[in-house]
């Protein structure tokens, strides 16, 4: 009977009640007009009974259809809404909404964190291509080593010598930084080498050596680089790079029967590294020896971290699995082509989160946590702490991911990955292999001012020999105590072995009364630390673990 208008109801009840009222006064007192009178009026009130009801429940719907995420952005109208300021509680803070928008500060709140987010990401992400620039870095500052040349630590590593990560002293090990933007380089190598090919990624390219192509004969490498489309000649191992600047390492054993005087000579009566473009008449091979002198690894921090990764990502070619992570850096003002220049407050957060997230890398490191990605934490699991030094190939691929978790665990604390390290594709007696403890039986951190036992058990499953080096959790070079003493290992044995051939070695920062001298590492009071123990040419025992290096013992 009645439509909706801008009549209130309650005044169109009034005029209706009025309205009959008029009707039954001029009607007189007759009885059948004031019962039709009552009834009259009784339809009319529920009529408007009705329609309050209507109106009430129109209201309703229109609340929950403004509510509903399904009508948000489709474009139906609407009745107008409360648009009073409201808050989010979130783990970053309360975030105010003005109606539907974020107000201009919480707003700013979360551009932050965004930022945060991404330069945290980053710094994690980036840490084995920082260390690569960072190894190139110094020693072209500090020894003046130039791209394609040789730099051989023609001295055995040695206390104050931090680079490269975690060195093991029983090798001579010679470095080149094989730069491709000019072309094609080739590498002659020496025979009975253990070398390892990497791009800056720490990337396992190729195993030049007694594991690679040439079968520890020596031979010719040609490196190409990743848009390399031109011819290649015959009488080399082809190695195709993943990026234009890589990192070549050998070694060469030091034993009793060869020297480090031998094994540097060794090394350099063969290397040569020169241009393809110059393969017909080779030019002398630079060498630059680190003598003595320290090598610091002077890890930058702050805005001269960001720095030094704008210049090498600069430098190098985007691989395609990098490309997302790239827009991450870009929006933080790292591109490839454009100046590094942030603003203040870009330069603030960027500050804040390098020493965030290199704290989180270092964590990842001695906090490892595998077991998300359905693998064991512990080399022998249930029998023993230690752990492995890596959780992943050499490639750094697995079938689904990157593995950018795992690798900061390892390039955190060590330097270089050979190709063939994968415990799956080790060659015995020919492969390396190492474990890393950095706590005892107990589960507790290996600490400077405790003393502790070492037992090596008899016939170590390692062709060419053993080693147990303890390192400075800090540095993550070698131990630099009042001794000076480090590493020990079977290759020049100094130690004194039990009656069954095992050996028990201590460590702490005095010799325990009877021990030999070459049964004893010194440890630094106040200083952690954690030990590699290294197997050369390991072989199936130490594989399958049926042969196991026991827990430190804490003694004191």
């Amino acid at each position: 009977m009645f439509n909706n208008s801008s009549i209130s109801i309650t005044a169109l009840h009034t005029f209706m009640i009025f309205t009959l009222a008029l009707f039954v006064g001029g009607c007189g007192q007759d009885a059948a007009r004031v019962a039709k009178v009552e009834a009259e009026k009784k339809k009319l009130e529920s009529e408007i009974a009705e329609l309050k009801a209507s109106k009430a429940k129109q209201a309703t719907d229109a609340k929950k259809k403004a509510k509903s995420p399904s009508s948000k952005g489709t474009g139906a109208s609407s009745p107008a809404h409360d648009s009073a300021t409201r808050t989010i509680d979130t783990r970053i803070g309360k975030l105010e909404l003005n109606g539907d928008y974020f107000t201009k500060e919480s707003s700013a709140l979360l551009h932050d964190q965004l930022d945060w987010s991404f330069a945290l990401t980053s710094v994690v992400w980036a840490e084995p291509f920082f260390e690569s620039a960072l190894f190139s870095e110094v020693i072209k500052k500090d020894f003046g080593v130039e791209n394609n040349t040789l730099f051989i630590y023609n001295q055995l590593i040695q206390p104050g010598h931090e680079m490269p990560l975690t060195p093991n002293q029983t090798v001579v090990y010679a470095y080149s930084i094989i730069d491709l933007r000019s072309g094609p380089m080739v590498l002659e190598v020496a025979p009975g080498i253990l070398g390892l090919f990497t791009d800056m990624w720490q990337r396992g390219t190729e195993d030049p050596g007694i594991i690679g192509p040439d079968k520890g004969k020596g031979g010719k490498y040609l490196v190409v680089p990743p848009d390399y489309e031109g011819e290649i000649p015959e009488g080399y191992f082809v190695i195709r790079a993943h990026g234009y600047l890589n990192n070549f390492m050998q070694r060469r054993y030091t034993t009793a029967e060869h020297s480090k005087v031998a094994a540097t000579e060794h090394l350099l009566k063969y290397t040569r590294i020169y241009p393809l473009s110059q393969a017909s008449n080779p030019p002398k091979l630079n060498v630059t020896r680190m003598e003595q002198k320290p090598f610091r690894q002077s890890r930058p921090a702050g805005l001269a971290w960001w720095r030094l990764l704008h210049k090498y990502i600069d430098a190098e070619v985007v691989d395609p699995r990098d490309r997302s992570m790239m827009g991450i850096l870009a929006k933080l003002g790292i591109q490839k082509g454009k100046p590094f220049k942030p603003d203040e407050r870009m330069a603030r957060l960027l500050i804040e989160a390098e020493k965030v997230g290199t704290a989180m890398t270092a964590n990842v490191s001695w906090n490892f946590k595998p077991k998300v990605f359905g693998r064991d934490e512990y080399w022998a699991p249930g029998k023993t702490h230690w752990k492995p030094l890596f959780y992943y190939p050499g490639i750094q691929e697995f079938p689904n991911y990157t593995p950018v978790y795992e690798r900061a665990h390892f390039t955190w604390q060590a330097y270089g990955m050979q190709l063939f390290w994968d415990p799956d594709q080790y060659v015995p007696g020919k492969s390396t292999h190492g474990i890393v403890a950095s706590a005892d039986g107990d589960g507790k951190p290996l600490q400077g001012e405790n003393t502790y036992r070492l037992h090596v058990p008899a016939n170590v499953p390692a062709k060419n020999f053993w080693a147990v080096t303890a390192y400075d959790v800090q540095t993550r070079g070698v131990i630099e105590s009042e001794a000076g003493k480090f590493e020990v290992a079977s290759a020049a044995p100094k130690y004194k072995a039990n009656a069954d051939g095992s050996v028990d070695l201590y460590i702490g920062p005095e010799k325990p009364e009877g021990v030999p001298a070459g049964n004893w590492i010194q440890s630094v009071r106040g200083r952690s630390f954690f030990v590699y123990f290294r197997a050369y040419g390991v072989e199936d025992a130490y594989m399958n673990k049926t042969w196991l290096v026991t827990d430190f013992e804490r003694i004191n």
